[in-house]
């Protein structure tokens, strides 16, 4: 008897609970259904559509050079404002170096 272990014995009150919120419990219980799970088939669909889709570069080329010549002063503003300091002046987020590479292509393509 000397090595044995005894577990935590719940107080009194505790175990009176229990029982009194065991006895509410109904006798007889519906077994529980199947849940059954409605799929919106459109947006599959919607993917597929929008990855077989082709797009080709040299469209958003020109599309983008076509916006940077539309937006030049307030680029060329935020880039001047950029060399000041390690967030950008817009969005007030900090520059990671994908923030950073993608200024210093704007800076080429300008």
């Amino acid at each position: 008897m000397e090595n044995e272990v005894f577990e935590r014995i719940a107080a009194f009150d505790d175990i009176v609970a229990q029982l009194s919120a065991l006895s509410k419990v109904p006798e007889k219980l519906n077994d529980v259904s199947t849940p059954t799970l409605v799929v919106d088939v459109s947006v599959f669909e919607g993917i597929t559509s929008l990855l077989s889709t082709p797009y080709p570069k040299t469209e958003w080329d020109e599309d983008f050079v076509t916006y940077l010549r539309a937006n030049r002063t307030f680029i060329e503003t935020g880039l001047a404002m950029a060399n000041e300091s390690d967030t950008c002046p817009f969005c007030k987020q900090p520059y990671n170096e994908d923030a950073l590479s993608l200024i210093r292509n704007y800076k080429g393509r300008l």
